[in-house]
């Protein structure tokens, strides 16, 4: 494999950059292999909800791997604006306000952005995934993996921990605004490890009180349908955040309180119909026409909502890997469907594409995701449903 322009002969790196929340599974035999081969030898871990995965080899006589990760200097007085400006907001006797927060968790995210920008303007994308990793395989034993330099890992571990900080103060409330910052700060810093227990503060955390002093706080009500974690973050942490019981009750007040409202108010209505028809017919008596016609359309649209609504919950053209169980109340696959659809997103994400090719997977974590689904109530690559077995 020919270097790639703008990085030094004697370094070759490999960026995929195809979008996989999980490491491929060629490439973590080949980090595996690595690793039993030079046990003293540090590998780094995959960046995790970043996308790219980064790899890099190094010859014994490369230079080191910071002149990969060039630093500015820059970024080390941003840190310092940043933690001066924590000590600011953490220090007031007052409440801070939600714009002077969304200050803060901006510039952490333009430093997390502009590390990003930096660490890929350092390297060029000119090699397809496959032929690097076949490279990558066939490898000699002089190249070894290096990790991040240290000024950069300083970088992100003190811009994630500032950011952390300021939305776990107490005096700090978490709006869905700032929650979004913090997620898109940690997703670009590539730590997603703090996200659920700041989900969990999002509907269990004390909400101050304005005009207070000393500021006081009063007690949240985590299972109240106004916080549930919204939609577009949900799927960042799905233990706390779907199989919550606040995300339950936030589903059922958007999409299911106005039909069961509409139900609930049908009977009235149709027996209201059913009088004023009782009155134009002249074969029976106006009540027994009224308690004919209010039990006919009522058998029509009961059994008609019950056939439709059972059609509803046990379609599956919608999923793609993960399925439901047999047993699990058609109640539960309706309630729990978004669950559902971030576990299969996961899974799709992790195993191969092709969909001639599922069902091959195999190794230790494929493993743990098949009984981390088994154990919600949920199949994944059921037979009867995989291509050709039907």
């Amino acid at each position: 494999m020919e270097p790639f322009s703008g990085v030094n002969s004697s370094c070759r790196i490999l960026v995929n950059c195809h979008h996989q929340p999980w490491p491929l599974k060629n490439v973590r035999r080949v980090h595996l292999n690595l690793r039993r081969k030079n046990p003293s030898v540090s590998y780094p871990d995959i960046l995790r909800y970043r996308g790219d995965l980064k790899y890099f080899s190094t010859d014994q006589n490369s230079q080191n791997a910071s002149n990969l990760y060039p630093v500015e200097s820059n970024f080390q007085h941003k840190i310092q604006d940043l933690q001066s400006t924590y000590t600011q907001l953490s220090c007031q006797t007052v409440l801070p306000s939600e714009g002077e927060v969304e200050v803060f968790l901006r510039g952490c995210l333009n430093v997390a952005q502009s590390l990003s920008l930096n660490v890929s303007s350092s390297v060029s994308c000119k090699a397809e995934a496959a032929s690097t990793l076949l490279t990558l395989n066939h490898s000699k034993s002089k190249h070894k993996v290096c990790q991040t330099s240290p000024e950069v890992e300083h970088i992100i571990q003190s811009t994630s921990e500032l950011a952390f900080s300021i939305i776990k103060h107490p005096n700090v409330f978490i709006s869905p605004k700032l929650l979004k910052l913090y997620v898109a700060v940690q997703a670009a810093l590539g730590w997603p490890d703090t996200l659920p227990e700041v989900f969990y503060l999002y509907s269990h955390k004390p909400v101050p009180l304005r005009n207070t002093s000393p500021i006081r706080y009063s007690k949240p009500k985590p299972n109240l349908f106004t916080n549930a974690i919204p939609q577009d973050i949900a799927k960042a942490a799905l233990e706390t955040a779907y199989t919550g019981k606040a995300y339950k009750s936030s589903r059922f007040v958007r999409q299911a309180l106005l039909p069961i409202s509409l139900l609930t108010i049908t009977p009235f209505a149709i027996y209201t119909l059913a009088s004023q028809l009782s009155n134009w017919q002249t074969s029976m008596d106006a009540h027994t026409a009224r308690n004919v016609a209010f039990l006919g359309m009522m058998a029509y649209l009961g059994l008609t909502g019950t056939v439709g609504f059972i059609a509803i919950s046990t379609s599956n053209d919608h999923m793609n890997r993960v399925t439901w169980a047999p047993g699990v109340p058609l109640r539960q696959r309706w309630i729990r469907e978004d669950e559902r659809a971030a576990i299969d997103q996961v899974a799709s994400a992790w195993g191969f594409r092709e969909s001639w090719r599922r069902g091959d997977e195999e190794g230790e974590e494929w493993d743990l995701i098949k009984e981390w689904v088994s154990r919600r109530a949920m199949i994944l690559d059921r037979v009867e449903l995989m291509e050709g077995m039907n």
